[in-house]
């Protein structure tokens, strides 16, 4: 049976609850493998970098050095009484999505995806794109250098573990199956989520990992 038709038959069971939400690592590891380009990498960065200023002033806001931040992200959101990303801070950021890359041949073959497929980073909602990550991730608005950077670090890097990740969401008689693709750089400790949305897959966010990452979150439940 090919992975593509295994894992349509695993979304279905997700669905229709004949599973509880399952994570699947699909594809371990490489070493040697070349990276893929990022076409869309400038324009993220140009995002990131667009927004900053006024980030480090929301940051000093709350009385904290955008400079030297807790490194736990649920220390700085303690900071924060309303964790929705200020307009001002997302109105910096392109309103059109941007076109960060195209999924390749080894994430596509693992995943049962198309080969170049878009990657789109958007400014989202609460469950993807810059929405998302200000929620989560507030201190990569504070350096784009390093958010980029560990951006090309799983999304670059074509060695990343792939996991799928299948969860069953909306009301009894409309719910769906929701593909989550992660790409875990352990050597690196970073890693990536996207979500498949009418035919692309949506960046949600990315960050550093600690060395048990996905112990508990990939395995069946």
């Amino acid at each position: 049976m090919s992975r593509k038709k295994i894992i349509k038959q695993a979304e279905e069971a997700v669905r229709d609850e004949r599973l509880g939400s399952v994570g699947m690592i699909v594809a371990p590891p490489e070493q040697g493998l070349s990276p893929m380009k990022i076409p869309g990498e400038n324009q993220v960065k140009r995002g990131f970098e667009s927004m900053a200023d006024v980030v480090h002033e929301e940051m000093r806001k709350v009385n904290l050095d955008p400079n030297n931040l807790p490194k736990d992200h649920k220390e700085i959101n303690k900071f924060f009484k309303d964790e929705n990303i200020p307009q001002k801070i997302l109105d910096k950021f392109p309103e059109e999505p941007i076109e960060v890359t195209k999924l390749n041949s080894r994430i596509a073959s693992s995943t049962g995806l198309s080969e170049n497929l878009p990657i789109i980073l958007a400014r989202g909602n609460n469950h993807s794109g810059i929405i998302h990550m200000w929620n989560n991730h507030k201190d990569l608005f504070c350096n784009p250098e390093k958010a980029i950077r560990l951006l090309k670090e799983t999304l670059e890097n074509t060695n990343c573990r792939i996991v799928v990740g299948l969860e069953k969401i909306g009301k009894k008689g409309k719910s769906r199956c929701l593909k989550r693709i992660i790409l875990h750089n352990p050597s690196e400790q970073v890693y990536c989520i996207m979500v498949y949305h009418e035919n692309s897959l949506r960046l949600v966010s990315w960050h550093e990992s600690d060395e048990n990452y996905g112990t508990s979150k990939w395995s069946l439940k």
